[in-house]
């Protein structure tokens, strides 16, 4: 779309996206040769399973309390439609 936009040529944005994909893609093969045993470390200690479980907790709790307010603002809807129905005239 945003080709379109700029009234750019079809070869030009292929151009464009092949080379911003190889340059992407060529950075993260360098980044993964220089950190890849470092990272494959820290990925198998400890630490990020606490952590991991720790985001999981924090879900879950987020979660129950999201489904808590939502039932009680549906219960706190429900009564106001009933009241103005029982006040309006017939």
């Amino acid at each position: 779309m945003s080709a379109s936009a700029l009234q750019c040529s079809r070869p030009k944005l292929y151009l464009a996206v092949f080379a911003g994909r190889l340059l992407r893609f060529n950075i993260e093969a360098l980044l993964a040769l220089y950190f890849g045993k470092h990272v494959l470390t820290f990925l198998n200690s400890s630490v990020l399973d606490y952590v991991v479980y720790a985001f999981i907790a924090i879900a879950i709790v987020g979660g129950v309390l999201s489904r808590l307010k939502w039932l009680r603002s549906g219960k706190e809807r429900k009564a106001q439609k009933s009241k103005r129905r029982a006040r309006a005239p017939a």
